[in-house]
């Protein structure tokens, strides 16, 4: 038995190289059984394509069913969009008008269409005065067509006239069907087209179905999918100002420049923390929100939050301290008179005594200290009314907590009994004169029965005594 052993090859570059493809041919116009009077210019425009690239197209050839070749070389070769344009004065008759495209392998496309060249008479002319030839437009525009049509033989007034435009695709849209002045003067506004490429057609007929055209190519654009400030950012995905690129969903508003950052609508409208109160640094904000936001980083802090004073010195209600204005009475010890309200922070009262009578005529909550020291006496301090020292009238009532300003009482302490109010004695330092005589005690305070008294766990409390009770 003999074996026979076939060895194939083939060089990597007959692999790799492309198949040849057929060039791809469409007449976009004039339209398919136009009517022309004789003598008239018919005017072609194709679109061709290529598989292979527009350079592998070699050459292309109209030719008419009566009159032959009607122009056909190398020098007429597409554009590089792919276009092709030619006229001719075609003899009486129905045409069919082939356009052939050959690629360089030998291969053709064609498309083919009629038209019709009538000697009844001239046909009327139509002068495209606007749009002009590869104009180009958002689709968020306005196009106003402007034409001029005249006839030898009737009154411009009389011919029928039909805007349209042709995407060269199958899409014939019908613009308007305007009736011409007396002068000729045609004017059609396109609202809104579509995004794409078209050919704006202008046709004008006379009684006897002459037909006289003009065109122009359309590029229209898709405002919406625009980035005209490379920010990242379209119309269509939400960019308010397409022309500035610090303006798009994806920055962070900015107080103090009268600007939409984010594009939410409402400029200066900055609530990081989402409360529902704007940054107060936005004065220009002009929406419905209230613009009071003292720490916009922070969800807890805003003017409809609680705020006691606490160890960590926060404004939770945007007020100005730390504490509620509306819940305190103030003391001020060296600038302070007893005569003065103590109900707002620029008008203390001088002594402990006033402002925790005070505070429980007027039904408040807290006492807030600022300065060094007061003086107490047993029947002073009260239920439910708390102590917080540690501020600072010079300083516009600012807080420090580990400042703890003293209270002064006797000897004898003072002496809490059957509290069961919540009362807080926060930062602030309660100290007892020294006793009275050789070996005596000095005592501070004394908690008898008592459950709602915390000095303790929120301050620092130091009591320089030799016994507490």
């Amino acid at each position: 038995m003999t074996w026979t052993l076939l060895l194939l090859a083939c060089s990597e570059n007959n692999v790799n190289q492309q198949a040849n493809e057929r060039p791809l041919v469409t007449i976009q116009s004039p339209e398919d059984a136009l009517r022309f009077a004789e003598g008239a210019t018919v005017d072609f425009r194709a679109l061709i394509s290529d598989p292979n690239g527009l350079e592998d197209v070699d050459s292309l050839m109209w030719t008419s069913s009566i009159d032959g070749d009607i122009g056909g070389d190398t020098t007429r070769l597409p554009d590089s969009e792919g276009y092709a344009v030619m006229s001719a004065v075609l003899s009486p008759g129905e045409h069919a008008i082939t356009l052939t495209a050959t690629d360089s392998g030998g291969l053709t496309g064609t498309d083919t269409l009629q038209v019709n060249i009538s000697n009844d008479g001239e046909a009327p002319t139509v002068e495209l005065l606007s749009p002009q030839n590869l104009d180009d437009y958002l689709d968020t525009e306005t196009v106003e067509i402007i034409a001029i049509v005249t006839d030898g033989q009737q009154d411009p007034d009389s011919l029928r006239v039909y805007v349209r435009a042709d995407d060269g695709q199958g899409t014939l849209l019908e613009i308007s069907e305007p009736v011409p002045s007396a002068s000729g003067s045609v004017r059609v506004e396109w609202v809104e087209p579509p995004a794409g490429t078209w050919n704006l057609i202008v046709e004008a007929w006379d009684d006897q179905d002459n037909i006289g055209v003009a065109d122009a190519g359309l590029v229209i654009i898709d405002a919406d999918g625009r980035d005209q400030d490379s920010d990242g950012w379209t119309v269509g995905e939400g960019d308010c100002d397409d022309l500035d690129g610090t303006a798009n969903p994806g920055l962070p508003e900015v107080c103090g420049n009268g600007k939409d950052d984010d594009c939410s609508g409402v400029a200066e409208d900055k609530d990081i923390d989402n409360d529902g109160h704007i940054d107060d640094e936005c004065t220009t904000y002009t929406g419905t929100l209230p613009v009071d936001d003292c720490d916009d980083n922070d969800v807890t802090v805003n003017p409809d939050e609680w705020d006691d004073p606490d160890l960590d010195v926060v404004d939770s209600n945007c007020d100005g301290l730390d504490g509620d204005i509306a819940k305190s009475v103030f003391i001020d010890p060296i600038r302070g008179d007893n005569s003065n309200t103590g109900l707002t922070p620029d008008a203390p009262v001088a002594t402990l005594n006033k402002s925790l009578n005070k505070a429980y005529s007027e039904g408040r909550s807290w006492v807030l200290i600022s300065g060094t020291g007061v003086s107490a006496t047993e029947s002073t301090f009260k239920a439910g009314i708390s102590i917080a020292g540690g501020y600072d009238v010079d300083d516009g009532w600012s807080r420090n907590s580990y400042d703890l300003p003293t209270i002064s009482v006797p000897n004898s302490g003072v002496l809490v009994d059957g509290w069961s109010a919540t009362t807080e004695w926060q930062a602030v330092e309660l100290v007892a004169a020294d006793g009275s005589g050789t070996g005596s005690s000095s005592i501070a305070l004394r908690v008898v029965d008592s459950t709602g008294l915390y000095p303790v766990s929120y301050t620092h409390l130091t009591l320089p005594t030799k016994r507490i009770v």
